[in-house]
Parts: C-alpha cells; sequence; structure tokens
C-alpha cells in the first residue's frame, strides 16, 4: 500500500541465508517504572521499488474492475483487495506427476515456501484447492508486525527471555524477507514501511505500554520508543503510545500474484482447482483421481487438511471483523495502530482516491461458530469514530478466520506424532498471518533443505506445552466434546420457521440438519455434521455460513467447503 512515501532511501534486504539485521542486537536496557514519553518523530515511510510517474493508485476503480465476480465459493465480496474477482490462472492436474516436494495451499505460507524451495532447487509443486489468494491471505488487513500481538512481556512469561527473543528476531525480520522478495522478484505490490503504534485503550492501560517497552527492548527491539503523538484528531486522540519502527504493509493478492509468478520462474508448478484429497507418506491424492508422488508434503491451508489432534487441540479457530471506511487524507496520519483491548483493534489506511484513504479497522474477535450477540460491524465503527472523527462514510465490511494455538506461538514445522517425518504443516497464525507465513515459509523450507534454522524450535508442533497453556488446551477439548455432545442429544425445539436468507440447525429423526432458505424460498438441507471429525456445525448469520466451532471448517450457506481443516462439502439430503 502505498502512502505519502519517501523514495531516496531503499533499505538493505537480508540475504535468505541470514535471519538477523544489526536493528537485533540483543540489548538489555532496565527502565525506570514510570518512563517519560517523548514527542512523536514519524520514521519516514519507503517503498521497496521505485515510484512509478502519476497520480495516486485509486482502489476505488480498481476495486469494481476484473473478472466475472464468484468465481469460487467463499470469495469475500468487500475485500479491499478485490477478492472477489479472483479467477484461475494455472491449470487444473490432468495427469500423474513426480515432484520433490508437494506445498497444499496457494496463500502467503504456500507460496512463501515454495518460493525458497524453488530456489534452492528443489522440484516444487503447488496444489491449490479453488484460486490463489482465495482462502484468508485474500481477506486480511495485511498488517507486517513487528509487535507480537500477544505482548512479549506475556512471550518472556510463558517461553522465556531466548525463546522471546528469538520470537521477535523472526517477526522483525519476516519484513525484511517480503522485501527481499520484492525487490528480487521485482514483485509491484505496493509494500511500504512504516510505524507501528501501540495505543492505550483507556488510562489504566498506559502501565501496560510501559511493561511491553521493558520488554521490548530486553527482547532486542532496541528501537522501540514510549512517545507523545500530542493527541492530534489526525492520529486518533492519542498521547501515550509505544512506537515499533519498521513495520511492512502491502497489497496482499498482488504480492501473492508475485510470489507465483516467482515459483513459476524458479522452475516450479502450480495446479489450481486441484484439491489435495488424501495424503500418503510419498504420494498426495487429488479428488479427481491423480496423484503426484513426493519426497515430502507441506500443508499450508490456514488449518492443516489432517486428523491430527496433536495439532487441532493446540489452537483455536476465531473470527475477526473488518470495516473500510473512507477518510481525508488531511485527517489520518499514515501509520499502523493497535489498541491494547484483550480482543484488540487494529487499524491502517489503503490509498482509495486522490483525495481520500480508506481507513481499514478490524477487531471484536470471538470464537468460530458462535453468533455474536451485538453488532461487530457498528461496534468497530463506534470505537473507529470515537477515535478518528474525521472519518467519513462506511464503504466496505468483510471478515476473516484466524487460528489461535493456546500458547501464542505458531506451528511451523514436521507434522507432530505423526509416522511420516516428511510431512509438515504451517498454521497457528494467531492473527499475524502475514509476518506468521512469512515465517513458516523459511523455517519449513529449511527443514526440508537440511539446513539449520534459528526459529524451528521455538515454532515447533511437537513443542511441550507450556503449564500456561494448558487451560486454553482445555478449553478446546471441551468444546469439542460439547460439539460430540450436542450430535447425539435431540434440539429441545423441533420447529422451525425460516425467513429468506437465513440458515438454522433443525432435527430431522435422530439427525441434525443444516438447513438454508434462499432468497427464492426452496430450501437447502445438508448434513450438520462436519466432514472433519464428526463435530455439528453451526449457522453465522453474520456470514451466512455454518461454521464448525471445534477446529474452524466453514461452509458456504449451501453447503460448499470455505475453509478447512475440512476436505469435503456438507452431505446433501436428497429427501427433505
Amino acid at each position: 500500500m502505498s502512502s505519502t512515501t519517501c523514495w531516496s532511501s531503499l533499505r538493505r534486504c537480508i540475504p535468505l541465508t541470514s535471519y538477523s539485521s544489526s536493528r537485533l542486537q540483543t540489548k538489555r536496557t532496565m527502565l525506570s517504572s514510570s518512563p517519560t514519553p517523548i514527542p512523536y518523530t514519524p520514521s519516514p515511510t519507503t517503498s521497496a521499488l521505485p515510484e512509478t510517474k502519476g497520480s495516486v493508485q485509486t482502489k476505488a476503480s480498481a476495486y469494481n474492475a476484473g473478472n466475472p465476480e464468484f468465481q469460487f465459493p467463499g470469495l469475500s465480496s468487500d475485500s479491499p483487495w478485490n477478492q472477489k474477482s479472483l479467477a484461475q490462472k494455472y491449470p487444473a492436474l490432468a495427469e500423474d506427476i513426480s515432484a520433490d516436494v508437494v506445498v497444499v495451499g496457494a496463500g502467503i505460507s504456500g507460496l512463501s515456501c515454495a518460493l525458497n524451495l524453488a530456489r534452492e532447487g528443489k522440484s516444487v509443486v503447488v496444489l491449490e484447492s479453488r484460486v490463489r489468494g482465495a482462502g484468508q491471505t485474500g481477506k486480511t488487513t495485511a498488517h507486517i508486525m513487528t509487535w507480537l500481538d500477544d505482548y512479549y512481556y506475556e512471550c518472556i512469561s510463558m517461553h522465556g527471555q531466548k525463546n522471546a527473543t528469538l520470537v521477535a528476531q523472526s517477526l522483525r525480520s519476516a519484513v525484511d524477507m517480503i522485501e527481499h522478495n520484492v525487490v528480487s522478484e521485482n514483485i509491484d505490490c505496493e509494500f511500504t514501511r512504516l510505524d507501528g503504534i501501540l495505543y492505550p485503550h483507556s488510562s489504566s492501560a498506559v502501565s501496560t505500554l510501559h511493561k511491553e517497552l521493558d520488554a521490548a527492548l530486553k527482547c532486542g527491539l532496541s528501537d522501540t520508543k514510549l512517545v507523545d503523538l500530542g493527541g492530534g484528531a489526525d492520529v486518533g486522540h492519542i498521547k501515550e503510545a509505544l512506537v515499533f519502527p519498521n513495520n511492512g504493509e502491502f497489497h496482499p493478492l498482488k504480492y501473492l500474484e508475485g510470489l507465483a509468478e516467482a515459483v513459476i520462474r524458479h522452475g516450479g508448478r502450480i495446479y489450481e482447482g486441484t484439491k489435495a484429497y488424501n495424503l500418503d507418506s510419498d504420494k498426495v491424492r487429488t479428488e479427481s483421481g491423480k496423484t503426484v508422488y513426493c519426497e515430502a508434503i507441506v500443508l499450508a491451508t490456514n488449518s492443516p487438511i489432517n486428523h491430527n489432534l496433536a495439532v487441532h487441540a493446540r489452537q483455536l479457530p476465531y473470527r475477526s471483523y473488518v470495516i473500510g471506511v473512507l477518510c481525508p487524507r488531511s485527517q489520518f496520519k499514515r501509520a499502523d495502530y493497535w489498541s491494547t483491548e484483550t480482543e484488540y483493534h487494529y487499524v491502517r489506511a489503503e490509498d482509495w482516491d486522490e483525495e481520500n484513504y480508506m481507513v481499514i479497522i478490524g477487531g471484536e474477535d470471538h470464537k468460530s461458530g458462535c453468533q455474536p450477540n451485538y453488532d461487530v460491524y457498528a461496534q468497530l465503527e463506534k470505537h473507529a469514530r470515537e477515535r478518528w472523527t474525521g472519518l467519513g462514510p462506511v464503504v466496505l465490511k468483510w471478515n476473516g478466520q484466524v487460528m489461535e494455538p493456546a500458547d501464542m506461538l505458531y506451528l511451523h514445522g514436521r507434522d507432530p506424532l505423526v509416522s511420516e517425518p516428511n510431512r509438515y504443516i504451517i498454521t497457528g497464525d494467531s492473527g499475524q498471518g502475514m509476518t506468521g507465513g512469512t515465517i513458516g515459509g523459511r523455517v519449513v523450507a529449511d527443514l526440508i533443505l537440511g539446513k539449520e534454522n534459528p526459529w524451528a524450535d521455538v515454532y515447533s508442533p511437537s513443542r511441550v506445552p507450556p503449564a500456561k497453556s494448558l487451560l486454553e488446551i482445555a478449553e478446546e477439548g471441551a468444546i469439542t466434546t460439547a460439539s460430540f455432545a450436542e450430535r447425539v442429544l435431540p434440539k429441545v425445539t423441533l420447529s422451525y420457521d425460516l425467513k429468506p436468507g437465513k440458515g438454522a440447525i433443525v432435527q430431522k429423526g435422530v439427525h441434525k440438519v443444516a438447513l438454508y432458505k434462499d432468497e427464492d424460498g426452496n430450501e437447502h438441507a445438508m448434513s450438520a455434521v462436519c466432514p472433519h471429525l464428526g463435530c455439528i456445525v453451526h449457522w453465522v448469520d453474520i456470514d451466512k455460513s455454518f461454521q464448525c466451532p471445534c477446529h474452524g471448517s466453514v461452509f458456504s450457506c449451501t453447503g460448499e467447503l470455505v475453509n478447512g481443516p475440512a476436505k469435503s462439502d456438507l452431505k446433501p439430503i436428497e429427501d427433505w
């Protein structure tokens, strides 16, 4: 996302074999209990590619352009990246083939991993069931964050100082790795570096900033500062805040397009409209019956398309909501903003037209499969307007899904507790998918290549869960147990009266039925049993979808699979 950019300096990119920069010296700085904020001087925003002459690129026109809409289920109608118009570019797999590595999933995790492997001479095949970017990468708000949104001081408490420092190094290096790809592969994706600002949601939360500053400095983020933003309207009337320099932003689907082209350029192969269905130690069979023979398999599908409870019991699916609001450029100071609530708000801007930014505000997270009892979009708008008083009309609303690991760290590495040592996963994005997907693509590629990676142990899916995370793991188990009980116990109310455009879970004999009535009054009936591990899906009206509360599978209102780990649609009931 280009901003009011300074093009005079191009930041040095780290080589692919190096993971730390001079900004990441492990400096231990002791603070007084009440540090004094300094006046805020914004870091210059910089882009990785030379400026193109002419007016600012306008999303207003680009958003309504492109291919015919909705060629695939689950595409967001309101994503500012125009996900709705994605179309198939690469062929479906039409014959049996062989490769060194099969990567399942063409989001940021899968394509990052594939590119890293292809650059090293590996024969790589990427299988994508729909089209590149059709999953959560196309629904992101694309903050490339150096701040750990579960807090560095919490990470130190749970994982120790050494591991927390490695986490900080990996997040900072992810921005460098993305910039390296942008420059070396000439990817025009509006990549920009800019400040990230952590602000207190109330006066009582200022102490949180002080704790986090102390922790960030101990973790080697020596340029983190406590500042006074001045309280102006363009900074959301925020005064005391914590600044993390050198975050990143980009257009995620343009970046994915560049990654895909780079994979092909380096000898990789991409097959879209090709669903991986059966995984064996040395091959992947697709839904159409074709087979890719391979030496290693990488599952990069948001949540792994397997039945491994050693993974699924360690993370919970959450929905996160976003609005896009027009705002005169003078009324918003360009930066990434994050608030300190437990379910925090995240704010950034995107060029919309010559006069306006589109300010993107996200948050109001809740567990998947739950219907919020309030208007989440209205609450987002309320929070935004209380802060940035110059905002104009809301133009976009959308949502996506994130996987929250019980111990706050990504799950990147060998699939745990399975007999095949050559199967790998990239998951547990914890709401920082652009950063985490990039890190996961590097960690897993290095493991396959036999290279040492400094972050492999800290993100290993086989790591022993810290004691502090056991309550979260127990919560996931309780949700799954409750869903299995829901499958057996009859619903108290057997009658229903659906209005057009609505769905529900209803009882028919001993079975639970996922029922949807379309706008023409036709009823669509499917089994309510999730084909992943047998939990009962729930209707979520705000998203017009059936969602599994256990492990995050999402199905359209008519039962089509939108998001794994399930691999098939809800089973239709023919005799309804």
